[in-house]
């Protein structure tokens, strides 16, 4: 059903236009989450774990990793402390931890590949 699906893309966009918003302002709140997509948390639950089989915060910040994952593959530059702060990770270490648990790779390791690729 193409109105269906229309409806689906629109939610779609709109949650990654407030995940965009979130990185850009290092801020992310699930009660304005649900008052973007105009609907209750358990709506908001049913919804991320319906598109990114994850709660709201979870898909959050896996697609925050993603982000960092091609910002750091754009910019070898840029140092994993700097990409930390960027991104709004309290620190270099937790930003690695994280990022290891989810790509099985350090940040340094990805930097030192594209380093060795050039």
């Amino acid at each position: 059903n193409s109105n269906s699906e229309n409806i689906q893309s629109y939610t779609y966009q709109r949650i990654f236009n407030y995940f965009n918003d979130c990185l850009e302002k290092n801020n992310f709140s699930t009660a304005d989450f649900c008052k973007i997509l105009n609907c209750s948390s358990r709506s908001l639950t049913r919804i991320c774990h319906e598109y990114f089989f994850q709660p709201p915060y979870q898909a959050f910040q896996s697609y925050r990793l993603n982000a960092t994952l091609r910002f750091l593959q754009e910019n070898p530059n840029v140092t994993v402390k700097e990409t930390a702060q960027i991104f709004g990770y309290p620190d270099a270490f937790h930003f690695s931890k994280a990022f290891k648990k989810t790509f099985g790779i350090s940040p340094s390791k990805v930097k030192i590949d594209l380093e060795y690729k050039q």
